[in-house]
């Protein structure tokens, strides 16, 4: 039997491009769901770096107090400066030793974070390379414009695009619902036949017998039954093949259907087909201003960490000079522990800010990446 919309005023049709549209905006979700698991990655990964650099900065700055610490024992053993500085170095090794386990915390959970953004077993053992990176040759964010990074990112941006495939989608439903509207003419057929193993047919009669037939007739006033001659049927299957050419039958019909009583409810739902239509134009513009948005401050963002950067590397050379000054007049006596410290720790200060802002910057530049669809490599 077959049943076939011969014409329903596109209704079918209709119907199908709507689930196509769903089906690839569905595919557009995957993708920028995909990428948002490359920016996260590309994220922790930084994070695991900066942890690691930072680790390592404070494991430096222990070993140089603790080398600045014994040779201050040898110049109190000969009376060159007093027991208070080998006091005051003791009490900055130990201050410069919690750093560095705070450090160490820092560092073992971004490798944690990693493992789970990359779902590797906790046990695996993962230590990340710092990927040979000269941050200034990144410095070319001055001669970008936002608005073509906007550009570019809506060319390709996979929300975008599945938000307009949702709002061709929405389109194609209303078509389908207001050829719902319409009379709709269908036609059908059925072939089909039968055969069962209980059916019997005669095949001819066998020898004749008497068989009463129930009536009688009075002779001489006695009452005479009445027999009638019977030739026994015969009985036979008849095969599998001649009982469907006999059962063998076909039907043909068509129908139009016009909607009457259910109209008011068709009606609702083409008026709600609609209103769906401006949710997802909505829900369009609401994608494509809050991508603009994104990509502007993430602009700024990279500007800010351009200048911080410069700043940082200003400020550590700085620091460096100053510390290389101190040091020397430590070891001449012309300057005290405190006045030396101070400047030690002006100096771990500048270092620690310098590769924060160094990973800050990347991680900024990366995301511009990510807004113009460029691998997020490092």
């Amino acid at each position: 039997s077959s049943d076939v919309l011969l014409f329903g005023w596109f209704q079918q049709y209709h119907n199908i491009k709507n689930n196509q549209a769903a089906y690839k905006a569905s595919l557009m979700d995957l993708e920028q769901l995909q990428q948002d698991v490359s920016l996260n990655v590309a994220t922790g990964f930084l994070r695991a770096l900066l942890a690691k650099e930072q680790w390592d900065i404070s494991i430096n700055q222990v070993n140089l107090s603790l080398a600045q610490l014994a040779q201050t024992k040898k110049f109190a053993q000969v009376g060159r400066v007093p027991e208070l500085n080998v006091a005051q170095l003791e009490a900055q090794v130990a201050s410069d030793s919690a750093s560095m386990i705070s450090a160490y915390s820092d560092y073992s959970a971004a490798i944690l974070d990693i493992k789970a953004l990359l779902n590797l077993d906790f046990e695996t053992s993962y230590i990340p390379q710092a990927p040979q990176i000269n941050a200034f040759e990144l410095l070319q964010l001055e001669n970008d414009n936002p608005d073509i990074i906007f550009n570019t990112a809506k060319a390709h941006r996979a929300a975008l695009k599945s938000a307009q495939l949702k709002t061709s989608a929405a389109q194609y439903a209303m078509k389908a619902s207001r050829a719902a509207l319409l009379p709709q003419l269908r036609i059908g057929g059925q072939l089909g036949s039968n055969w069962t193993s209980t059916y019997k047919q005669v095949k001819g009669y066998g020898a004749s017998v008497d068989m009463p037939t129930g009536a009688y007739v009075t002779v001489a006033g006695t009452q005479l039954d009445v027999y009638q001659k019977y030739n026994v049927p015969l009985f036979e299957t008849p095969s599998f093949f001649t009982q469907l050419e006999n059962n063998f039958r076909q039907t043909f019909n068509a129908s139009l259907s016009i909607p009457i009583f259910n109209g008011w409810q068709r009606q609702s739902q083409y008026q709600q087909s609609k209103l769906n239509i401006l949710n997802q134009e909505l829900a369009y513009t609401q994608t494509e201003l809050k991508l603009r948005q994104e990509v502007y401050k993430a602009h700024n963002d990279a500007h800010n960490a351009v200048q911080k950067y410069q700043a940082a590397i200003r400020n550590y050379d700085a620091a460096k000079r100053a510390f290389d000054f101190a040091q020397k007049r430590y070891e001449l006596g012309l300057t005290n522990t405190i006045e030396y410290l101070s400047t030690q720790n002006n100096l771990f200060k500048a270092s620690a800010n310098q590769v924060s802002t160094k990973y800050d910057l990347i991680f900024k530049l990366k995301v511009i990446d990510y807004y113009l669809g460029k691998p997020l490599n490092l």
